[in-house]
């Protein structure tokens, strides 16, 4: 009180502004407390309204349709994207039962049809998915969507529901022109999981095996069916690509449930994780026509194959680049080389240069379509042997060179035996020119003997006379 007394004296108008500040006090706390709460909430709001936004700016720009349904599933909201498939304004989609816009050929348990696919949900909590409900335009053109429905919930209870929709046209478009190719070429698609030995199989799968589209798929009756000269080969494969992850690409034989045999082309593929295959899956196509194909065309192969090796003439095949592609047997024998040591080389490295250079404009001519047949020479060893030379252009069918064949006949042999026709031609020449010399002496002999005969006949008599008769015709015998 003393203080109180002295501050008084000093100066009255000091204690009493004090006095005003300490008992304003509680009052700028109390103000300032109300300022920040209302700070506080309009922030809140201010958030709240930003979320709003935001969120409405997401539903507007989703490129999915979206409908807010009332509980009787008649439209109140339609964002751009629905109005904009369904070819319609936003506005003229409201009040419109979505029924009116969108089907769905579901059926419930007991096989009803079900066209309310939003029933399910209205009254729930639970969400819907679906795929290839029907999306009607207001030009009366359907387009299948994929949809989700979802419940509205407003103080705990149900008040409608949010279709949302997105257009598959083009999905379906893909799957039926996938379908379509595995449809022709005979193709399906397969996945297996090892983890629950769960496996999968296309349609196409199914019908390769001969089986229905409901039977149960179990590996090990599945394997069974596989040739078993076949199963070993097949399970190590499997075994790989689940092990390691490793592809594989195999042609296995199976008889099918039906007892059909056929040639299958099995491509497998390992997904995996962390080390670990969580799936392997690929492709299962139906090849035995082309395996029976392959099979005709590799005995056809063989043959002409076979009936080139046995010609006894040179033939081979060189391309529009000069390599030889194919040679016969009496090509190999005559170069003294494997097949392989000719086949895939240029003629140019298989022959001399000076011999190359004079074959070269015939092989010009043939690459140009031009056929050739002409005789050459050409030193083997220490042999001059002659040819015969046919090259045989090769047409595609737009007409160009794709190479020609060479046919070499060795006339070596042939020329051996004209010289010997000649010699004999000669000999029988000279036999035919001296038997006819022959023969007309033979007939001047024969007058000279039966004169000597008549003779000796006349000097019987005479023994000296006898004698020289005698003498005379043994001579003539002789030269007869």
């Amino acid at each position: 009180m003393a203080l109180l007394a002295t501050v008084l004296q000093q100066g009255s108008w000091a204690a009493i502004g004090a006095g005003f500040f300490l008992a304003a006090i509680p009052a700028l706390l109390i103000i300032a407390f109300l300022k920040r709460q209302r700070w506080r909430e309009r922030m809140a709001h201010s958030g709240g309204a930003a979320s709003s936004r935001r969120d409405a700016l997401i539903v507007e720009a989703s490129g999915e349709g979206i409908f807010e349904l009332d509980s009787a599933g008649v439209v109140r909201y339609a964002n751009p994207s629905a109005a904009r498939m369904l070819g319609y304004t936003t506005d003229e989609l409201l009040g419109v039962d979505y029924r009116q816009l969108i089907t769905a050929a579901e059926r419930d348990p007991e096989g009803q049809e079900v066209t309310d696919i939003a029933r399910h949900v209205r009254y729930t909590t639970d969400m819907r998915r679906g795929v290839g409900a029907m999306l009607k335009r207001k030009d009366g053109r359907l387009r299948p969507v994929e949809y989700k429905i979802v419940p509205v919930m407003e103080a705990g209870r149900a008040s409608g529901t949010l279709f949302s929709f997105a257009d598959i046209s083009e999905r379906v478009r893909l799957d039926a022109m996938l379908q379509d190719m595995q449809d022709t070429a005979k193709v399906g698609a397969w996945e297996y999981h090892p983890d629950n030995e769960r496996l999968i199989w296309t349609d196409e799968v199914y019908r390769i095996h001969d089986l229905s589209l409901s039977a149960p798929l179990d590996i090990k009756t599945i394997n069974a069916m596989y040739d078993p000269l076949d199963q070993q080969r097949y399970a190590q494969v499997w075994q790989e690509a689940i092990a390691d992850g490793r592809r594989f690409d195999i042609e296995i034989r199976v008889n099918t449930a039906r007892g059909r045999s056929l040639w299958v082309h099995v491509i497998g593929k390992a997904e995996r994780f962390n080390g670990r295959t969580l799936r392997v899956y690929g492709t299962c196509q139906n090849i035995t026509e082309r395996r029976i194909a392959d099979h005709k065309l590799r005995e056809t192969r063989d043959f002409f194959a076979r009936t080139l090796d046995a010609m006894p003439v040179m033939v081979a095949y060189v391309d529009a680049d000069g390599v030889v592609t194919y040679c016969n047997r009496q090509t190999t024998e005559w170069w003294g080389l494997p097949n392989e040591k000719i086949v895939g080389r240029r003629l140019a490295e298989l022959v001399d240069e000076a011999y190359y250079s004079r074959l070269l404009p015939r092989i010009q001519q043939a690459l140009a379509g031009q056929a050739q047949a002409f005789t050459d020479s050409s030193e083997f060893g220490d042999r001059k042997i002659e040819w015969q030379v046919h090259c045989i252009p090769e047409f595609t069918a737009d007409g160009r060179v794709r190479g020609f064949f060479s046919l070499m006949h060795d006339l070596s042999e042939i020329k051996r035996l004209e010289a010997r026709l000649v010699q004999a031609q000669k000999m029988e020449a000279v036999g035919q020119l001296t038997g006819g010399i022959a023969h007309d002496f033979n007939n001047l002999l024969g007058v000279v003997i039966g004169n000597l005969q008549l003779l000796e006949r006349s000097v019987a008599d005479s023994p000296q006379q006898i004698r020289k008769v005698h003498t005379a015709m043994r001579a003539a015998m002789r030269g007869a």
